[in-house]
């Protein structure tokens, strides 16, 4: 995760909405407490072309790939933390038209992913 050395606004709200909404999750039965942290993550990043008709039978409606069908894949393990136990995932991402952030990055939908030990 990237912490900004001074948060900025949006992302001070985005903090505040998370923190509000954190009791709600884990009071709705879930088998996790939120919020939590890990660390010690170790990724392996591949940025990678996709095949547009695998792409288009995973993108639910009015999601767009971009026009070059860029995306990539990122595996991952971490030491854990706060009531997480280590575990190893990855993931294989599209990235999307019309979802850029404000930092001119892409979007993206995971079209895949796979985690052990089973979280």
């Amino acid at each position: 995760m990237i912490v900004p050395a001074r948060p900025s606004l949006s992302c001070l709200i985005l903090s505040a909405i998370l923190f509000a909404l954190a009791p709600m999750v884990s009071s709705a039965g879930e088998d996790f407490k939120a919020p939590y942290l890990v660390g010690g993550n170790q990724h392996i990043i591949v940025g990678i072309t996709l095949d547009e008709t695998a792409v288009r039978a995973a993108l639910p409606e009015g999601l767009e790939p971009v026009a070059d069908l860029t995306g990539g894949l990122n595996v991952y393990t971490s030491q854990g933390g706060d009531g997480v136990a280590p575990y190893t995932r990855s993931y294989v991402w599209v990235d999307l038209e019309g979802y850029d952030s404000i930092s001119g990055s892409r979007g993206r939908f995971i079209l895949w992913g796979a985690s052990t030990p089973g979280v």
